[in-house]
């Protein structure tokens, strides 16, 4: 296993006072996201029930990336309730996913951003697992399957140790929901999950197991499936993100400095993976300024951009970072 630092690697944000004011008020983080585009982030903030976005313009020259928040949004809603999972479907709807409440989505198109805060209420709001069966802390959220009429998700409810599922029509608001529990087998406190772009595999990391449980999304899964390969040496795992070709996996450790990175032959997940590099992210000073308890400190959210070169990350002593992954790998 290779350690290696991206500290030397990590990209000066340009951004405006307000927006500065935005991140260092924002405190504990959860998950980031880009925009299909990467022209806009994305970041929930559990503590402040809000989420800031941001429009970003990155370019690129002979010593590097370059990033510029262009404008930013403070986004607060009474339906953000420990905002906790956060997905982008394209470039102007986003999915909320509240520990303390529901799965939201707003519509993001008519907003300009101008450095301001707004208040938006959420064009789509999903209360329930089932007919009878109220959504209990719902966590992150991926994307199933999409397409203009609907959106297919799936959803981490932490504390109820399971996935749900959750069909929604985008542009028919008398269109009900489908709702299910899509795995339920062997998790304890599922805290981050991502599907690789050829929707053949789903990884969920396990918080308290230490290990990100892989399922094989063409093996016909039930609710009670089991999970068909395992990613371990990972002390909290949080954050997930598939690389473009599926043959990689970087996850998060909440209790660690460290962004783990995981291999598969032709991106088949079975078995056991061990960690083949780590990245330090952070200084060991700002992890234990954070590292309260064993399961703190470290990277909470994470994604990568569209070219795999850019390493987005979330903590509460760094509330948006971005490492240019290229310049060590």
């Amino acid at each position: 296993m290779l350690n290696l630092s991206l500290l030397n690697s990590r990209i000066e944000i340009k951004m405006s006072p307000t927006t500065q004011e935005f991140l260092d008020q924002i405190g504990r983080t959860e998950d980031i996201r880009f925009s299909s585009d990467n022209t806009k982030i994305a970041i929930a903030g559990i503590n402040e029930n809000c989420c800031l976005l941001f429009d970003i313009l990155i370019k690129t020259d002979e010593l590097g990336p370059k990033i510029n928040i262009v404008g930013s949004l403070k986004l607060i809603s009474k339906y953000l309730k420990q905002p906790h999972g956060v997905e982008f479907i394209g470039n102007n709807l986003l999915i909320v996913a509240n520990r303390s409440g529901s799965i939201v989505i707003f519509n993001l198109e008519n907003l300009q951003f101008t450095d301001q805060v707004v208040y938006l209420n959420p064009i789509r709001i999903i209360k329930k697992t089932g007919i009878f069966k109220r959504i209990n802390s719902p966590g992150s959220v991926c994307i199933l399957n999409s397409n203009t009429d609907e959106i297919d998700i799936l959803v981490c409810n932490n504390y109820t140790h399971q996935i749900s599922r959750h069909i929604i029509p985008l542009k028919s608001r008398l269109k009900f929901v489908k709702n299910s529990i899509f795995l339920k087998k062997g998790f304890n406190v599922p805290d981050g999950i991502a599907i690789n772009k050829a929707k053949s595999w789903l990884a969920i990391s396990n918080h308290f197991t230490n290990i990100v449980l892989m399922f094989d999304l063409h093996a016909g899964l039930t609710c009670n499936s089991e999970h068909s390969g395992e990613l371990i040496n990972v002390g909290y795992p949080h954050g997930i993100r598939f690389s473009d070709d599926g043959n990689e996996i970087y996850v998060a450790d909440a209790g660690s400095p460290y962004i783990n990175l995981y291999e598969a032959q032709n991106g088949i997940w079975k078995g056991i993976f061990e960690t083949v590099k780590k990245f330090k992210v952070l200084t060991e000073e700002a992890f234990l300024r954070g590292h309260a308890n064993p399961q703190e400190g470290g990277s909470k959210g994470i994604d990568i951009s569209a070219d795999g070169s850019l390493l987005a990350i979330t903590t509460h002593e760094a509330p948006f970072d971005i490492f240019y992954v290229n310049a060590v790998i």
